[in-house]
């Protein structure tokens, strides 16, 4: 079990001392403990205004991710079999509104605690959430979330990073955009019964850092679908 790419970009982003609205790409590493066995990830971020493209190589396995505001759709590239997937977000919308998903923003509280990574200074908050999600076969019904996320404040592309998610109805951001760029995160995911007594069932524990900023332009080509790929629509 890997972490959703479209969680994971949605985690990470950094630096400071550069303007707030910018095309940012961002270099990570990623590493955990899953379901199944230890995950080594490599991940590229590319920001530029109402779009978010995500590289990630994962166990050998190349992905890419792509939301696009501006058209209101969300792609998977699976560079193995050239096919992209393309999904109409209002049908996710949906999805989560048949199966009475409630949108759930954790709880975020600052520590006293910074970190200098890559150039740049954030300050620790620890995060807290809980989701309750549809009931599946051999699937505890709520999620639980817990660990730590470095935000730097006035990061690049800080306005860009904020217009984004309020444009996505901020349901995809676990915090207040607002507090910061996330530079770094780790975070264990565990999962629950129906009952508040019932024993945390755990998932893993899934850690990203960024290691190198860029902020040069990025062509508009870096958010298209390859020509040679076959398009599937969800």
């Amino acid at each position: 079990m890997r972490l959703s790419p479209l969680i994971v970009s949605a985690l990470i982003y950094a630096a400071t001392a550069t303007p707030a609205s910018a095309d940012v790409t961002l270099r990570l590493k990623g590493s955990g403990q899953m379901f199944d066995g230890p995950v080594a990830e490599d991940l590229t971020v590319y920001r530029k205004g109402l779009k978010v493209r995500t590289d990630s190589t994962s166990n050998g396995v190349s992905l890419t991710t792509i939301i696009d505001l501006d058209t209101d759709r969300s792609i998977l590239l699976w560079h193995h079999s050239k096919t992209a997937e393309v999904i109409d977000r209002s049908q996710i919308a949906e999805l989560i509104s048949r199966d009475r998903v409630p949108a759930v923003r954790p709880t975020i509280t600052p520590t006293t605690q910074t970190r200098h990574i890559a150039g740049s200074t954030c300050l620790v908050y620890h995060i807290k959430g809980t989701y309750p999600g549809p009931k599946l076969d051999m699937v505890p019904p709520t999620m639980v979330s817990e660990g730590t996320v470095c935000l730097v404040k006035n990061g690049p592309g800080q306005a860009d990073f904020t217009a984004f998610y309020q444009a996505g109805g901020k349901s995809d951001e676990p915090f207040d955009p607002s507090l910061g760029v996330p530079f770094a995160m780790e975070m264990t995911i565990g999962f629950r019964g129906d009952e508040p007594t019932s024993p945390l069932m755990d998932a893993g524990t899934f850690r990203t850092e960024v290691i190198s900023v860029s902020t040069a332009p990025i062509p508009d080509s870096m958010f298209e679908i390859p020509v040679d790929y076959k398009i599937i629509k969800r």
